[in-house]
């Protein structure tokens, strides 16, 4: 067991130098987490709202672009994470309520692709929650 957790930890340790080389925020705190997972357009239409989010938006903001890219690799259902720092996090979601219309809550179209995106802060004192998809 100390052996699984200390690959587990280097793993991780490695994995998050690694996501810092290829666009997210390397000195990583934990007041956002960003999560994006594929879901099928039958999931998506059962939600009441949907927004299209387009390259140039997306591109603003690394930390979005890479969940994306992990989660357009992942199966369907699966929540792919990224840690975000407290006002890259706020500032995410401020643009992705005012893009999508003043609504954060559904599905988000990507490449033709359904996802749910959830941002969710992990520090209750920071006050800015952006609503999540707990799925």
């Amino acid at each position: 067991m100390k052996r699984r957790g200390f690959l587990a930890a280097t793993g991780t340790g490695t994995l998050g130098a690694l996501a810092g080389c290829s666009g997210v925020l390397s000195t990583q705190s934990p007041e956002w987490r960003l999560r994006a997972m594929p879901i099928t357009d039958a999931t998506a239409s059962e939600t009441d709202i949907t927004c299209t989010l387009n390259e140039p938006f997306v591109e603003t903001y690394p930390n979005l672009q890479n969940v994306l890219a992990l989660a357009a690799q992942a199966e369907t259902g699966e929540w792919q994470i990224v840690r975000v720092e407290l006002e890259a996090g706020n500032e995410l979601g401020d643009a992705l309520y005012e893009f999508c219309g003043g609504s954060i809550r559904g599905a988000y179209y990507y490449k033709d692709q359904a996802y749910y995106i959830s941002l969710v802060d992990t520090r209750p004192g920071n006050d800015r929650g952006h609503g999540a998809h707990d799925h």
